[in-house]
């Protein structure tokens, strides 16, 4: 209960100013979860853009959300596989350490996204256009 109290206090704090409730959190369903925590994550970073989970494939979901806490050095405690499967799923036991820890320190994050945006690897496609 307490970490609800933790992070529902600093959702309600700028910059996320999310107005819930301890009720509206605990009863949020897994893609509302999903959409929080995309909205946060557009929050900290301007690159990453304000996206409608509920119309984004989940796989191209996963992968931008898996990205973008990559980028912030986030440390799930579930092998990859089963983390990504987790939050595709919007599973509160992945959803919840998440929140924990990015809602604390948006400063901090938006400066590690700055930074992490610009020294990570662009994705290179290895399929050649110009050949059949």
């Amino acid at each position: 209960m307490g970490d609800f109290h933790y992070i529902v206090d600093k959702l309600n704090q700028p910059p996320f100013n999310c107005n819930l409730s301890l009720l509206s959190f605990s009863d949020q369903s897994p893609q509302q979860l999903l959409q929080l925590v995309s909205d946060v994550f557009t929050q900290i970073s301007p690159k990453h853009q304000k996206v409608d989970v509920s119309r984004e494939d989940p796989d191209a979901m996963v992968e931008r959300l898996t990205n973008f806490l990559k980028i912030i050095k986030y440390k799930p405690n579930y092998d990859p596989v089963a983390f990504r499967q987790l939050l595709a799923a919007g599973d509160k036991d992945v959803i919840y350490p998440i929140l924990k820890w990015v809602v604390p320190q948006p400063q901090l994050l938006e400066k590690r996204a700055f930074v992490g945006h610009y020294l990570s690897f662009p994705d290179v496609s290895m399929r050649r256009a110009w050949l059949p």
